[in-house]
């Protein structure tokens, strides 16, 4: 079967990691035959974002923006006229082609006015969308089946842009928080509508994320079909054997923004060293309040416990899982947390919080559930861990998870959704 995967998100090799879910079901179903090709849509970066930056240069004040830091004010004055020429004249920006882990993947560029604005840069998504579709089927034809894979909005509306225009049949998958955090506004809803309506199957990567959309949609939907997002096969080599450490080190994988709660982790963290001064947090992501959570660590006078690694790629988070001993995820939201889905196949105990998404891992035999935006809850699930980690199992954990998240097994359940898919009409 020819299918095409449409990422809401970028994906380049410099960038894996925000099309990571589409890469990793590319390379399971490719492996089972499949002919596929994911499409992906890059925003480098907002005019609102430059022209702010370039006032920024010339009153010679600090910036926050690591991306743009390096430019030199001509540098950014050029990619504001870019940008200009992108939204207001509808100059088309290149489509770059890459093979990433032998997978094709078209990427396409846009420019937006103002970055976080979803529903006004719908229309300049889906242009660049459709530059990079065309590139696509120069090089080989028309896909069977489309699945589009929504962080929200964007793939699942180009997808039936293409429905529309092409008659192309395609499944959509729903990944967003967007539903539960209320982030939702009333003029997405009737393109949500359309979206989810059209498909012939629509698929939510964990059960309540179906009472979300339908409480924002104001309707019941149609059977969707539940599949959890794959995990990257690097998780599923062999357990090490166990370090002999003086330290107990606690691993917390996640992007440095506000939903992911590392206020909380930190200020549960300072008071599990009174406990244990050998404790240590080890801290992989990157993201906008880099420098805000590196002030409260000063702050709160525990740097020489905390370390902060920025983005790895896939085996160094291997080797971090395997090197620490509990897993700590403090979100505030999550619709899966594929992150403590890997921390479990790597035999990991977890102290996780109860955000929306990553309960569906939980068990007694597994870890500690807490409350969200509780340091103190936190504080005395880590303790408890650290005081209990030898009644925990490596084996036994990674096992029971596998029983249901077998990469080999969700891979076939997406196969049987196409091949069903394509023998019916939509819902």
């Amino acid at each position: 079967m020819k299918l095409l995967i449409i990422s809401s998100e970028p994906l380049n090799p410099d960038n894996t990691f925000s099309s990571i879910f589409e890469l990793n079901q590319a390379k399971a179903l490719q492996k089972n035959g499949f002919q596929v090709s994911i499409l992906a849509v890059k925003n480098d970066y907002s005019l609102d974002r430059v022209l702010k930056l370039i006032i920024r240069r010339l009153f010679k004040k600090k910036s926050n923006d690591k991306s743009l830091s390096k430019d030199s004010i001509y540098q950014l004055i050029k990619k504001s006229f870019i940008a200009c020429l992108n939204i207001f004249l509808k100059y088309k920006l290149p489509v770059e082609i890459y093979c990433i882990q032998n997978i094709p993947v078209y990427e396409a560029k846009v420019r937006y006015i103002k970055a976080k604005d979803n529903f006004s840069n719908l229309k300049q998504w889906k242009r660049a969308a459709a530059a990079g579709f065309l590139s696509y089927c120069k090089d080989g034809g028309v896909p069977e089946l489309i699945h589009a894979r929504n962080r929200y909005l964007f793939a699942g509306a180009f997808a039936f842009d293409l429905y529309k225009k092409y008659k192309l049949p395609y499944v959509l998958t729903e990944h967003s928080s967007f539903y539960r955090r209320g982030l939702v506004k009333p003029a997405d809803i009737p393109v949500l509508k359309d979206s989810i309506e059209n498909s012939r199957r629509f698929i939510i990567v964990n059960p309540n994320l179906r009472i979300d959309i339908e409480q924002i949609i104001g309707k019941p939907l149609a059977p969707t079909e539940y599949v959890p997002n794959l995990l990257d096969e690097v998780f599923l080599s062999e357990l090490p054997s166990k370090r002999i450490k003086k330290e107990f080190v606690f691993i917390n994988v996640a992007s440095l923004v506000p939903i992911k709660g590392h206020k909380y982790l930190l200020e549960a963290f300072a008071r599990v060293i009174k406990v244990n001064q050998l404790a240590r947090l080890i801290i992989i992501g990157d993201g906008p309040l880099i420098y805000d959570l590196k002030n409260t660590v000063e702050k709160l006078k525990i740097n020489k416990n905390v370390e902060f690694l920025g983005q790895l790629n896939t085996l160094n988070i291997v080797n971090f899982l395997d090197y620490a001993d509990v897993f700590v995820l403090s979100s505030i939201y999550e619709t899966f947390g594929v992150v403590v889905l890997e921390a479990l196949v790597r035999g990991k105990p977890i102290v996780i919080t109860k955000c929306g998404g990553s309960e569906i891992f939980w068990d007694k035999e597994n870890g500690l559930i807490v409350n969200v935006e509780d340091s103190k809850a936190l504080e005395v699930a880590m303790i408890k861990i650290m005081n209990d980690i030898d009644k925990y199992n490596s084996a036994s954990i990674r096992n029971n998870i596998l029983k249901e998240y077998n990469p080999d097994l969700i891979s076939k359940k997406l196969e049987g959704i196409y091949r069903g898919s394509l023998t019916t009409k939509q819902h």
